[in-house]
């Protein structure tokens, strides 16, 4: 039997799953090819340790992470490890949750997005989705949103009418463009499979959805999106988190996108890409500024074969998502330059950062505290409403679903106090049920 989509008070099946690790990859960026008095202070001793060398220090410091991949690995390697796995349990409807981490221009936006001949981890996610899938999905727009983070059925009539009026909006602008781009880029060629479903009657649709945090804000990146001729606004509309009739937290008012191929949903994240706030610094030409969330939803219903279509009842609907999360590095203002505008997106990136790093804390004294005392032990508050960030991803630590974070590292001595505070951080991640 599916699962139900949230709203109707019936039990998720991940909620029925044991609790697991937080399960994080540390990832060695290369050094420079050419860099006046580079000093390195990062060694690999083997695929899960890490050593880190401080001057003056009399050893290198020992850090253990699920995986350590360095300077050579591959975007498939760190794909194969962090993000398949995530996918495969989407498609089984568990929740995930994978976020890159470290100090700015230490690699997340290249290991999340990658470039066109060296996909990272968000267009390999969405190839192997549709790998599995697409023989599953539903004719486009018969599951549509109900603005309450959940769906409902329409009736292939509505659909068709719907399908029609894109159809004409796809002529304008620059959208033909943007997939053209999406589908110049190489492909991830893994599946997963579908394993207990194979032989259900179900049909799918695929959502995706790209909001960013900035400044203390949520904003919806493809805002506007697929509107002929109309200009985009220079200020985004900032957009409130609420929580759903399963307690499911979201940006309210973000848009879904249903998608039916990796190309067209990449090119969807290229267009959100377009709006994100990024500027130059003195460490990197274009730093993010904001935390960005990309969200992949598949909704699972059932199919009858006899009439060729889904069957029209939503309580029949199962919802699962994975959010790819890009994190804005954490920032020194004195190895950035940053000031007047840049100092402040600085201040509320590293603010929201550390807000993370609490939640973390509280979650693992917490459930330390349970271990030693039983369930009637003392613990503490966990700050998840300091910062729309752990607001918005609150569940997933409560343990709806997997979180896996990819820790991401500067070999360069100059910050080696960064580096240590990241990978004290990630480690103690790593520890949190």
């Amino acid at each position: 039997m599916l699962g139900r989509t949230p709203g109707r008070g019936v039990r998720n099946r991940i909620n029925s799953q044991p609790r697991e690790a937080v399960e994080v990859f540390c990832r060695v960026r290369p050094a420079p090819l050419s860099a006046a008095n580079f000093e390195d202070c990062l060694t690999v001793k083997d695929e899960r340790t890490l050593l880190l060398d401080r001057a003056g220090a009399m050893r290198s410091t020992e850090y253990t992470f699920t995986r350590v991949f360095d300077d050579a690995s591959k975007q498939s390697e760190v794909f194969s490890s962090a993000g398949l796995p995530l996918v495969e349990e989407l498609v089984q409807g568990r929740n995930g949750l994978l976020f890159t981490y470290g100090v700015t221009g230490s690699g997340k936006s290249f290991t999340m997005q990658g470039h066109p001949d060296n996909p990272g981890l968000l267009p390999r996610c969405l190839d192997s989705l549709f790998n599995s899938v697409g023989s599953r999905l539903a004719k486009k727009f018969v599951i549509q949103p109900d603005r309450c983070n959940g769906f409902d059925i329409h009736s292939e009539a509505e659909a068709m009418m719907e399908r029609q009026r894109v159809e004409l909006e796809r002529r304008h602008g620059g959208w033909r463009q943007l997939e053209a781009e999406a589908a110049s880029r190489i492909r991830e060629s893994a599946r997963v499979p579908l394993g207990e479903l194979e032989g259900d009657a179900f049909g799918c649709a695929v959502f995706v959805s790209y909001v960013e945090i900035y400044n203390k804000l949520a904003y919806d990146l493809l805002e506007d999106f697929g509107v002929p001729g109309q200009v985009l606004r220079a200020e985004p509309t900032s957009r409130a988190l609420r929580e759903d009739a399963r307690r499911n937290m979201y940006v309210s008012g973000a848009l879904e996108v249903e998608c039916r191929s990796g190309d067209e949903a990449f090119a969807v994240f290229l267009k959100g890409c377009a709006r994100r706030q990024v500027a130059q610094t003195a460490l990197n030409a274009e730093s993010s500024r904001s935390h960005s969330v990309f969200t992949i939803r598949l909704v699972r219903g059932c199919y009858d074969c006899r009439l060729g279509e889904m069957v029209p009842d939503k309580s029949l609907l199962h919802v699962s998502q994975l959010c790819l999360v890009d994190l804005a590095g954490s920032e020194r203002s004195l190895r950035t330059g940053n000031a007047g505008s840049r100092l402040r997106e600085a201040s509320n990136i590293n603010n929201s950062l550390l807000v993370l790093k609490r939640c973390i804390e509280a979650l693992r004294e917490n459930q330390r505290a349970v271990s030693a005392g039983g369930a009637n032990a003392a613990t503490k508050i966990v700050p998840y409403r300091e910062s729309k960030m752990t607001q918005l991803f609150k569940n997933f630590f409560d343990g709806d679903g997997s979180v896996k974070m990819v820790l991401c590292v500067n070999r360069n001595a100059e910050e080696v106090e960064e580096t240590a505070n990241v990978l004290k951080f990630a480690e103690m991640a790593s520890e949190v049920q």
